[in-house]
This record gives structure tokens, sequence and C-alpha cells, in this order.
């Protein structure tokens, strides 16, 4: 009888020691619904996904090349003239063809019967009984020009249909961009009874300054910023590009890139007015979603710029972006403080370490090219991309101890985020990138974490990450201080202008004999 008692409790033991196991296990298989940006096609029939694809991935073949033939003449007579009306209009004329058909109407609809119907999907069988169950098994897709008030409507019905496949009631929520503008417009409307953690990702919480400064028409192009956009994303592969590296690099050591700025910024104040409104409105402007991404700064500035002397014409189209401004953007601290008050576990991921698009007065700081990390972090302190933290600031930190927050790059502060326990930051990871090893780690690490994980949680996944073009690791002393390309001394600025220019009269030479002589 006493072995019998010591092996009924021995099993005793062991189940309830693997209770908790099978539970944490368990809620790792909690369906998960991702939310993405600007990624789905959209086609110039909706019903159709055989019909045109309306928005291109990246420039339209032929776009700057017919840049160069139909702007220099009205640009030039306009200079002369010092009136740019003409250029205006040559503008508009060479820039609508490629994205009105994108464009949304005054409403804020696709009334020419574009959109993405024929790939939409509600789910209707429980996907992990398929084999198919990953983090992307259930993968909303929708029209991202929409009102995302309307958007958040239909994420409402995908989760609902989630749920009903699969039996939970509650689902995980991974998005992304915008797609962290739909959940928040999700949340507003619907509150957060049905989710159980969420993952916000290159989030915009305080807008994309690419977004306000284009809208509003307050577009400033500091010189440094430029210099390091250009040298890291044109090509060493193109003899025009490195040729355009060359100049910047050199007139930047040479103090006279600014100068060539205030020229084309004198042009541009004298065209933005007549311009913005035209451009805006054939393309991303005319979206209600993009309207979303606009901050408190620019926000009315920009509706006067875009709409001023219009509005009963555009009525309802403000009314929707009115909504989500002053309704979910302007209230989104109330609206996730009361999600986690009931529960919901709120997971923040923002990246850094990207040079900046150089259009807005904010393009020297820390960012992933197209917003801020303060802005994607809800609130870090940050850097410059090429300064750090001072002394003074890390040894008050220190005192405060709050110093377990900062990198060891000294570039962020995590102490002032909205979450500052639960907010990773990842360096040197571009804003359109999301690999794959990112979401299956990471993401996966906090859904199937047992409790509310925290930066201090896991030690390969501390609060301060490093992406080396393959995968993540935890950001060190080692290889946290990166982009020697920006970062070079002025001989070696010379030596690379020099070799560009011979390079690039080389190469047009050689263009030149094989056109004469017809070398193929």
């Amino acid at each position: 009888m006493k072995k019998l008692i010591s092996v009924i409790l021995a099993a005793v033991m062991m189940f309830s020691l693997a209770v908790p196991a099978f539970a944490a296990s368990g809620d790792s298989y909690i369906p998960v619904v991702y939310v993405e940006g600007q990624g789905d096609k959209i086609y110039a029939d909706k019903n159709d996904r055989n019909s045109e694809v309306l928005n291109p991935k990246s420039i339209p073949d032929g776009m700057i090349d017919s840049m160069t033939e139909k702007l220099t003449e009205p640009l030039i007579k306009g200079a002369l003239k010092r009136d740019y009306s003409e250029y205006c209009d040559a503008v508009y004329d060479w820039f609508a063809p490629y994205f009105e058909k994108l464009a949304l109407d005054e409403n804020g609809e696709a009334s020419n019967g574009s959109g993405n119907d024929c790939i939409q999907e509600m789910p209707s069988v429980d996907r992990k009984k398929n084999g198919m169950y990953n983090l992307y098994s259930y993968n909303m897709t929708y029209d991202y020009r929409l009102d995302p008030m309307v958007i958040a409507d239909q994420l409402n019905n995908y989760i609902e249909s989630v749920k009903k496949a699969t039996g939970y009631d509650k689902v995980n929520i991974i998005c992304r961009c915008l797609g962290t503008n739909i959940v928040l417009a999700y949340f507003y409307k619907y509150g957060t009874d049905s989710v159980n953690k969420c993952v916000m990702y290159a989030a915009g919480f305080d807008g994309f300054d690419v977004c306000g400064a284009l809208f509003s028409g307050s577009i400033e192009v500091p010189v440094d910023a430029l210099d390091r956009y250009v040298q890291t994303n044109l090509s060493d592969d193109d003899g025009v590009q490195q040729l355009i590296k060359a100049v910047v690099a050199m007139s930047n050591k040479l103090k006279t890139l600014g100068f060539a700025i205030d020229e084309i910024y004198d042009i541009y104040e004298a065209v933005y007015q007549n311009l913005i409104p035209r451009l805006m409105k054939v393309c991303h402007g005319s979206f209600p979603s993009y309207w979303s991404m606009v901050s408190d700064e620019y926000f009315e500035k920009a509706k006067q710029l875009n709409f001023g002397g219009q509005e009963e014409k555009y009525a309802e189209f403000i009314r929707k972006i009115d909504n989500y401004h002053y309704n979910v953007y302007k209230n989104q601290k109330q609206i996730l403080e009361n999600a986690i008050a009931g529960g919901m576990e709120l997971y923040i991921v923002a990246k850094y370490g990207t040079p900046m698009l150089p259009i807005s007065k904010t393009a020297n700081l820390q960012g992933d090219h197209m917003v801020n990390t303060a802005s994607s972090s809800y609130g870090a302190t940050i850097t410059d991309i090429d300064k750090k933290l001072s002394s003074a600031y890390l040894k008050n930190a220190a005192e405060n101890g709050t110093d377990k927050y900062i990198g060891v790059d000294r570039q962020i502060d995590a102490s002032t985020c909205f979450l500052p326990d639960h907010t990773w930051f990842i360096k040197n990871l571009h804003h359109d990138y999301m690999p794959s090893n990112v979401d299956k780690n990471l993401f996966a690490a906090m859904f199937k974490s047992d409790g509310y994980m925290t930066v201090f949680d896991n030690e390969n996944f501390p609060q301060y990450l490093f992406w080396d073009g393959k995968q993540i690791s935890p950001l060190t002393s080692e290889n946290c201080e990166t982009h020697p390309e920006w970062k070079t001394s002025f001989s070696d600025n010379c030596k690379f202008f020099v070799e560009r220019i011979i390079r690039y009269i080389t190469e047009y030479v050689q263009k030149l004999i094989d056109k004469l002589f017809g070398n193929k």
C-alpha cells in the first residue's frame, strides 16, 4: 500500500508540473492574426486578380527618365520669368498618369471599381489542423487606401471568423506600420475582449513625419540627412548614381550643399501651394488611411492646404479623416491603457539606425527610414543618428536607476516609453523589411511566454537587438557601431569624388564610341 501511495503521489506531482507547461504551450497555439501595412495588391478591377495591378512596388519604369525630358524646359522658363505656373502644370501632367488610377475620389472611395476583393478571404477552417498553422496562417488582406474605421469593421469580421473556425475565444495580433492604425481603430470601436496579446511593430504612434511634411507642404531638407540618405541608398553599380553620391558627399564636406538646397527650396516655396494639393489628390493624399499617419503638429495645416476653399466638395473625406484623428489618434494612450487594464498584453517593437527620408525637420533623428524611433516606440528619448546621449544624461540616469533602459550604443533611453518594460528596439532594420526570424523568434517568444514578457526575461531577446542582414542578436559593444559609408574623412571623400568622376566620364565616352561604331 505504501508503495502504491508513493506511485500515486509521484503521478500527481508529475501531472501538476505538466499542467502549467501544457497551458503555456497551449497559449502558443492561440491563432495569430497579422495586419500588415501597405502590402496587398490593388487591382484595376477589384473582382479580377488578372486585371492591372495599380500599386507599383517601386518607382514606375521610365518615370525618372521622363522627368528630365518633360520638366527641364518649363523649370528654366519659370526661373527666368519668376512665374512657375507652367512648371506646376508640367509637373502635374508628368506625375498624374503614374498614380491617378490608384487614387480615390473626393469621398475617399474607390469609385473606379479598383480594389482587392478578389484576394480577400474569410477563414472557414482551423488551419492548424491542416498543418498550416504559423504566424501568418491568418493574414488579413484589405484595401489599404480606405478609411481605417471601415477597415476596422473588416478586421472585426475577420477576427470573428478566425474564432469561429478555430474554436478559440481570443486571438493574438501582429500589426505593422499602417496596420497599427487599423488595430487602434478596431480597439476603439470593438474593444479588446477578443484579443489575448498584441505586437505593434514599426508603428507611428505620433505619426509619420514624412506624411506630415508632404501633406502640409512643410518640407525641409537637412544637409547631413540628405548626404546620409544618398550614400546609403544610391547604388555603386550605376554610373549616374555614383556621380550623384560623389557630388553630394563633396558638396557637404565643402559646406556648399546647403546653398544648393536653398536654391531648390526657393523654387519649392514658390510652387508648393499650387502643386501639393493637386498632386496629393491623385496619389496617396487621396487615401483616408494615409491621413491617419499625419501627426497633430501637421494635421490642420495639411487640411487647410489641401481642402481650403473646397470644404463642401470634400466634406465626407474630411469627416472620415477627422473621425480617426480626433477619436483614435488623439485618444490612443487611453485606448491602449484600457486594453492593458482589460488583460491584453501589449508589446511594442521599434527600429532605428537607418537614415530617414530627408524631407522633414526630424530627418536627422534615429529612425527606420520612414518613422522616427521616438514615434515608433511611443516615447523613447532618442539622439540624432550620428550622436550619443551626453555624459551628464547618463550620470543622471544612473542616479535615477533608469540607466538599465539605455542601449550599449547610448543612442536611446527607453525609460520614457509608454511601456518601457515591454518595448524592444532593433538596430539597422529598414522600415519596409520584416525578416521571418524576427516574428518566428522574437514575436513567438512573446506569444509563448507564460505571463507578460518583459525586456529582462529572455537573454536571447533583451531590449536592444541588432540586425546583421541575416538574423537578429543582442546588441553589444562589438556590433553597435555601423554605417561607415557616411562617416568618411575629407581625404577619403576627395578620393571617392575623383574616382567616380573618372569612372563616369570613362563610361560615358565608351557609350559614345559604341554608338558611333555600332558596337554592342
